[in-house]
């Protein structure tokens, strides 16, 4: 198990057991200084939605720095856990005490579920680099319909990001990705010219992006 999801689940471990002691102050006996087993009511004792949802905010932030795509969606989410948890004592009293106690678990359970996948797969976070690469080519047919005096060898410029934990393998899934692209088929599909399409790979530009 990833290391930071061991720290997070020990987090949530200990909003539990202080949650636990706080609800059995409750219910301790007045002349004594022990509790009463027999008035315990174990199910405050779960109540923590709302406390679990604040500790994992430091998380949620990191999803929102490594999925900048998913940002309106992660803080919606975020928002209706917090309200949800927020409000389960006024929404109980119309749906009972046993609906606030799955409430909570429930919120909980997604709280652990969200912690696990996001440190120990590669499913939301990738330890991969991400690469923006530019491919130059050429459109033999373009230049055979337009003319070389006026076009030259124009070249056209295919654009595209590749994620790799090896920069040596940039290059080559990013060629991988032109010829699988449209952008590989000729403009002018009613001329005819053998290999109409050439990559100049000397000029492809590869650029890091910055993960954080």
């Amino acid at each position: 198990m990833n290391p930071i999801t061991t720290y997070y689940l020990f987090l949530y471990l200990m909003v539990l057991v202080i949650n636990f002691f706080r609800v059995r102050k409750k219910y301790q006996i007045p002349d004594e200084n022990t509790p009463n087993p027999e008035n315990f009511n174990w199910k405050p004792v779960f109540h923590i939605s709302l406390d679990i949802v604040y500790t994992s905010a430091g998380f949620i932030v990191l999803l929102i720095q490594n999925l900048e795509e998913w940002v309106p969606a992660l803080l919606v989410f975020y928002l209706i856990l917090v309200l949800i948890s927020s409000n389960l004592d006024s929404i109980s009293e119309k749906l009972g005490e046993d609906f606030k106690l799955t409430a909570h678990i429930l919120i909980v359970l997604i709280i652990i579920f969200t912690t696990y996948i996001t440190f120990n797969t590669d499913f939301i976070i990738s330890n991969k680099n991400k690469y923006d690469v530019a491919i130059p080519y050429v459109d033999k047919t373009v230049i055979d319909k337009v003319g070389y005096n006026l076009i030259g060898e124009k070249e056209f410029i295919f654009v595209t990001q590749i994620e790799t934990e090896e920069i040596d393998s940039v290059k080559v899934l990013a060629i991988k990705k032109f010829w699988d692209s449209k952008d590989s088929k000729p403009l002018d599909k009613e001329t005819i010219i053998e290999n109409p399409i050439l990559i100049n790979e000397k000029n492809i530009i590869i650029k890091q992006k910055n993960n954080n």
